[in-house]
């Protein structure tokens, strides 16, 4: 469906060449109104939870604002988060034969190549959604530990790794960058385990503070539907904990220096200790049983 293209492309400087290269390639191209509309929705009841690095108010503020849309790289990621994890093959775009996950993200993948969209935290917040995308196992050069590189890369050239308590951001700001970082901070670990792959992240040069429940408030008004729920908020404070503990284990017992050490049983005990530890004091909501929701599920197969 259209959104006044103008819009889109006053974010950017771009030259006529590419601007056409990016239409041939489909980048200012949305499914119909109601197949956008459920992959948004799809997006934020399941894949924002596990990634919260966008602010939910003023993105459907402007999602639903035609003459000041939301970012179109940032909208072209968040349809493929969310046909990601939808697996209805009637949502299939413009109907092509492929599922959409893989249109959205070449048209994603398009745009940022292109370099079509001018603010650093919009690009961040698109890169770590990137990182979600199933590649093939042939497809090493651009996989999920690329585009999480990338994502910290960009982070910290912003100095989202530092704490911006005393900075002029807005408090809606502050929040929403130390959501970004710790997201980021927690998929560079899970990738790491998953993929074999070293961390990125080194923490000695990080000082941001601790998330905490005020940082997923994103409007002043407490009654703003936009706010997570309880259950999402600790169970993404949850998932940072064990991702600081997954980074120690990582660090003292499967680096390539830990091969040629003896096994320290005391630094093996220590961290058993500190994962017993986190499980005791997990909070309900987030506790597993066969009945929780499928976070917990998931939070509890991290552990």
């Amino acid at each position: 469906y259209p959104f006044p293209e103008d819009t889109w492309t006053r974010r950017t400087e771009l030259g006529r060449e590419e601007i056409n290269y990016l239409r041939q390639k489909g980048a200012f191209v949305l499914p119909a109104k109601s197949v956008t509309n459920k992959l948004v929705g799809i997006y934020f009841e399941w894949v924002a939870p596990i990634v919260p690095v966008i602010n939910k108010t003023q993105f459907m503020r402007q999602y639903a604002d035609e003459t000041n849309p939301p970012s179109i790289l940032l909208l072209q990621a968040i349809l493929m988060a969310g046909s990601n994890v939808y697996a209805d093959t009637q949502f299939m775009d413009n109907g092509l034969t492929k599922p959409t996950a893989p249109t959205f993200y070449m048209r994603a993948e398009a745009l940022f190549d292109s370099e079509y969209e001018t603010d650093r935290v919009t690009t961040i917040q698109a890169l770590v959604l990137m990182g979600l995308y199933r590649h093939g196992p042939r497809d090493i050069s651009r996989g999920t530990f690329y585009w999480t590189r990338v994502a910290t890369i960009f982070a910290q050239s912003l100095g989202m790794n530092r704490s911006v308590a005393n900075t002029q951001l807005s408090m809606a700001d502050k929040r929403l960058w130390k959501r970004i970082w710790w997201t980021i901070f927690t998929r560079d670990r899970s990738v790491a385990v998953a993929k074999g792959r070293p961390t990125v992240i080194n923490t000695d040069y990080c000082d941001v503070e601790a998330i905490c429940e005020d940082d997923f408030i994103e409007d002043d008004d407490p009654s703003n539907a936009g706010s997570p729920s309880p259950h999402h908020i600790q169970f993404f404070m949850q998932y940072v904990k064990l991702s600081e503990i997954m980074g120690l284990i990582l660090s003292q017992h499967y680096s390539v220096n830990s091969r040629a050490q003896k096994k320290n049983a005391i630094g093996i005990g220590h961290f058993n200790e500190a994962l017993i530890n986190w499980l005791q004091h997990c909070p309900r909501e987030v506790c597993w049983t066969r009945s929780k929701h499928f976070l917990s599920a998931l939070l509890h197969v991290s552990y």
